[in-house]
């Protein structure tokens, strides 16, 4: 490099965004005097075209970089995202295809969702006006430790990403920025910051709910619920148009949560610090990218419900993993001293594993141990009070053991949960007849042909009670009734 004056006026007529940005990284390359005027030479080349302060015109030429580095390259003008200049949010906001705001000579918004980016610029620090900042969706692993010089931000979205962890500045930012919107909603004001860093991860405000309602039949989730101290109880994000990418080791700190969804997130990672989570009871995780289950999440004693459908866990280790062990593979074999075997120690790690109890109270009825089979169905009851299989279930050793009485209040509450089962309308019919209450019985048998009035054994059940009350006739017509769908079953069946 003889001549500086000769290279200035290189760089001054050159126009190829290819040639500057590689001169410029050329440059960078050289530890002098010279090489130093010309970098400052082509960064004002840069403020210039795009009539920015000059710190800002080094994010310009590093942002250009980013679409001509690897081959093949673009040659295109230096400027090329000057085209891309909004006027105003409204328009940042409704066309793709703007990118950027200036408010005197300095980026006031700027939106990269639209492109392809490996990563961003460390020089987007340099945007000392920088208000709004849109990165969503750009599938990045790493952020710039830059952003955290942007004293001006106040709106940051990373959606669509894919962390490996949060930065340390991004939380002060949460705190700056974003807590006060949750503090004003109720919430404590320190588990108001992984609100806000949720909402950064989303792109979208988390909304709050009723500590009552239940949410497992909404399509779209980003809310949260809380007790009445302002503390988080329920975490819900579920939206197939919602990616956080990452699970957040801070909501690891938050010791009331007892239901946390994180759904559809494409998160690759639990963190171990889940053991934390000492009252969580229900976790789903499902359809995510999760490829590995940490130890830790068998510390969870208050679990009642795991979901880790749909990841990318091998299905050894999904296998292996001891909440799946419920005993269901034996119980379809009739084994049910394994399955006793292997629910027993699946329950000593995960107390409340509903399957689990389920199976396990199920092969003790089918082995004839009644009482320990009701135990564990009066265990899961506590758990889940509105499982009408379980009251069903519980109902049929109560008739076993002749205690009728108990089996139709056991089927009642069953029968609350689901009123339109035929069968359980029957086995009220059935317990009636043993007590003698005849027309209860009729009246519960006639309420079951109601909902299923092709069942030819619940006719037979009502024929078999008119007798036992001297109703003949009535008799003769139930038995008739079972025998015409009987013979109709027959003929549709021989005719295939």
């Amino acid at each position: 490099m003889v001549n500086i004056e000769i290279w200035k006026k290189k760089v001054k007529r050159e126009n190829s965004a290819v040639f500057l940005s590689q001169f410029y990284s050329f440059l960078n390359n050289i530890c002098d005097k010279k090489s130093e005027i010309l970098q400052k030479y082509i960064i004002n080349k840069y403020k210039e075209i795009y009539n920015v302060a000059l710190e800002e015109g080094k994010f310009f030429l590093d942002l250009e970089k980013t679409q001509i580095k690897n081959p093949p390259r673009i040659d295109f003008k230096a400027g090329y995202f000057k085209k891309f200049k909004a006027t105003n949010l409204e328009s940042l906001f409704t066309n793709k295809y703007v990118n950027y705001i200036l408010r005197d000579r300095h980026i006031f918004a700027l939106d990269l969702s639209s492109w392809e980016f490996s990563e961003i610029p460390e020089s987007i620090g340099n945007l000392s006006k920088l208000e709004y900042l849109n990165l969503a969706n750009l599938r990045l692993k790493n952020l710039p430790e830059s952003l955290q010089n942007l004293s001006e931000l106040q709106y940051l979205n990373l959606s669509g990403n894919r962390l490996k962890k949060l930065p340390r500045w991004l939380k002060n930012f949460v705190k700056k920025k974003y807590r006060n919107n949750y503090v004003n909603q109720s919430v404590d004001r320190y588990e108001a910051t992984i609100l806000g860093i949720l909402e950064i991860l989303s792109g979208k405000k988390l909304e709050k709910i009723e500590i009552q309602k239940d949410i497992t039949q909404w399509e779209q989730l980003l809310h949260y619920k809380l007790n009445n101290e302002g503390k988080i109880v329920g975490l819900f994000i579920n939206d197939e148009k919602v990616e956080i990418g990452i699970f957040p080791q801070e909501i690891c700190l938050l010791e009331f949560l007892e239901e946390l969804e994180l759904s559809n997130s494409s998160i690759e990672y639990i963190p171990n610090c889940i053991d934390n989570l000492r009252v969580l009871r229900q976790l789903d995780l499902s359809f995510n990218r999760i490829k590995s289950i940490p130890e830790s999440i068998n510390k969870l004693r208050n679990l009642e419900y795991l979901n880790i459908d749909n990841n990318e866990i091998p299905e050894k280790i999904a296998l292996d993993l001891r909440w799946n062990k419920n005993g269901e593979h034996f119980l379809e074999k009739g084994e049910y001293d394994k399955v006793i075997d292997e629910c027993t120690a699946t329950l000593e790690v995960f107390p409340k594993n509903k399957l689990a109890l389920l199976h396990l109270g199920i092969a003790q009825k089918e082995r004839g141990d009644l009482s320990l089979s009701k135990h564990k169905f009066k265990d899961l009851l506590n758990i889940d009070p509105l499982s009408s299989v379980v009251w069903s279930l519980l109902s049929d050793i109560y008739y076993q053991e002749d205690d009728y009485e108990k089996a139709i209040k056991a089927i009642k509450r069953a029968l609350v949960i689901e009123p339109t089962v035929a069968i359980l309308w029957s086995n009220l019919g059935l317990n009636y007849k043993k007590l003698g209450k005849y027309d209860n019985g009729i009246a519960s048998y006639l309420h079951s042909i109601e909902l299923d009035p092709n069942n030819k054994n619940i006719w037979r059940e009502l024929a078999s009670i008119y007798r036992d009350k001297g109703e003949i006739m009535k008799a003769i017509d139930a038995e008739e009734r079972a025998l015409e769908i009987e013979l109709g079953l027959k003929n549709e069946n021989d005719k295939n």
